[in-house]
């Protein structure tokens, strides 16, 4: 009886441990007051669970890791002569957390999916009678007026984001999208997208059931963002797990599946969002009309005159650096433009390298199949385009796996299928 008291208090916690971790990934009501002491607070709890969970914050892979990253801060303190430590303690305190998150849970594929398979339901229940209501002229969301989040433009009810802050977009009816918890759609698209890759992942693991109503429920809550990058992403994050045997096995279910796919991507692309979106992105860079940085096309090119001042070892983790060299685009500068440049600016190339290099491991660690790992990066690497993931703990939480986690539970969990 003790023995399975024990366990339930233990999957308690991961599953609170999962659920904290997503919150502090972009729900913008537990930080948009005080973020600095949030994240304090944060990272002595996630040190309480490292504590209780028996996690060394010795590990040699964590350790390796913050060395890399302090050593760049360092070049940037001396070449630049600007001692930014205080952000530099925060990029190591959600180094910390996404460590602690992946190393405590020994089931942490399943138990993201299943979590975050919540969430999307939770956000389908407020989206779609939203949608209902608006048909009849009812602003639904007025009926949780009391319990809204002061969050400036946001309509957040904490759980819920009605309304993300349309001064940061140019995008029409945003209402119309679902952003979920997070603070923008395309953010709530990429965690879709990044549950959907672990839920292929486990695949083979799971009752064929469970499998299919997950993998719906995700993705009808992806086709709810209306994001363009989520949308255009959706694809490629089922290529990586086909077997060549079953194409071979089943050509013409995979043909029909093939024309199906074109006939629908050519109806979507001509949607306001993905066709007109593209192309009004794409004439504002031509035009260099006002603030066509802070869109993602014009803010990858935008952040690629800095990144090739800096290539390196980029500008530091404050964002608030670059102010002085582009006045007049600060709001630019704290958030718009796509997460991949952005990654890029913080720790230069050789910060993206380290990320690349130990996320590659890590995967590497649970399919045993170097070739699968890579794709499954440059799917991450692309996925970090959309939205700053990087400043968050989830997407970090990724260098983190560790082959034992998933020994201990090799019956329940083969992870990620191997290839011949």
């Amino acid at each position: 009886m003790s023995n399975n008291k024990h366990y339930s208090r233990a999957v308690k916690i991961d599953y609170l441990i999962i659920l904290l971790l997503i919150l502090l990934s972009g729900n913008p009501a537990l930080y948009f007051d005080n973020p600095k002491l949030v994240l304090v607070l944060m990272t002595l709890l996630f040190a309480f669970f490292a504590f209780i969970k028996n996690i060394s914050i010795f590990d040699g892979t964590f350790i390796r890791i913050v060395q890399f990253y302090s050593i760049i801060f360092i070049i940037q303190s001396i070449v630049y002569n600007n001692f930014l430590w205080i952000p530099m303690l925060g990029f190591i305190s959600i180094l910390f957390i996404a460590y602690v998150s992946s190393r405590a849970i020994t089931d942490f594929p399943r138990l993201f999916v299943k979590v975050f398979s919540f969430i999307c339901a939770i956000s389908l229940i407020f989206y779609i009678p939203t949608q209902i209501f608006n048909m009849f002229g009812v602003d639904y969301k007025n009926y949780f007026e009391p319990i809204r989040a002061n969050l400036d433009g946001y309509y957040h009810i904490y759980i819920h984001n009605f309304r993300i802050d349309e001064s940061t977009t140019s995008f029409i009816n945003q209402e119309g999208r679902n952003a979920g918890m997070f603070w923008e759609p395309g953010a709530f698209g990429g965690y879709i997208l990044l549950a959907l890759i672990l839920l292929n992942a486990i695949k083979n693991t799971m009752p064929y059931r469970k499998y299919w109503f997950q993998f719906i429920l995700l993705t009808v809550s992806l086709l709810t963002t209306k994001s363009t990058a989520t949308y255009l992403l959706y694809p490629f994050v089922f290529i990586p797990f086909i077997s060549w045997d079953e194409i071979k096995k089943h050509r013409m279910a995979y043909l029909t599946l093939l024309l199906v796919f074109i006939f629908l991507a050519t109806i979507i692309y001509d949607l306001p969002f993905m066709k007109d979106k593209i192309n009004a992105e794409l004439d504002d860079v031509a035009m260099q009309n006002m603030r066509y940085q802070a869109s993602r096309i014009g803010g990858f090119i935008f952040d690629i005159e800095d990144i090739m001042t800096r290539p390196l070892f980029g500008w530091g983790p404050d964002p608030t650096v670059r102010f002085s060299t582009h006045p007049g685009l600060e709001t630019v500068l704290l958030g718009a433009g796509t997460g991949l440049t952005g990654s890029i600016i913080k720790f230069g190339f050789s910060g993206l390298f380290i990320f690349i290099v130990y996320s590659w491991k890590s995967f590497k660690k649970i399919t045993n199949n170097s070739t699968l790992s890579v794709f499954i990066v440059l799917l991450v690497l692309a996925m970090l385009v959309n939205e700053y993931f990087m400043n968050y703990p989830l997407f970090l939480s990724l260098m983190f796996f560790e082959k034992p986690m998933i020994d201990r539970h090799k019956n329940q969990l083969n992870c990620l299928p191997s290839r011949p």
